[in-house]
């Protein structure tokens, strides 16, 4: 009787550790989803903020500094 109780209660233990695992994975995959999500918005907010300051740039500017590029070598 005795080890049938201790049988039971080792089970229950490893339910229990087996629940909490699969919980803390799902939590896991669930905070590594928002902070690609996160740095996807980071980004398009970045550009959006570049082409924002690009088309705000009087056309003079932009030549100016079409001047100052590097050409691009030939392959």
């Amino acid at each position: 009787m005795r080890a049938e109780m201790e049988k039971i209660l080792q089970e229950q233990k490893f339910e229990k550790i087996r629940r909490d695992f699969e919980r803390q994975k799902i939590d896991d995959q669930r905070k590594y989803t928002h902070e690609q999500w996160l740095e996807e918005q980071q980004k398009l907010l970045l550009e959006a903020k570049i082409q924002m300051a690009a088309q705000a740039m009087p056309e003079e500017l932009m030549y100016e500094q079409q001047q100052f590029e590097l050409p691009q070598p030939e392959p």
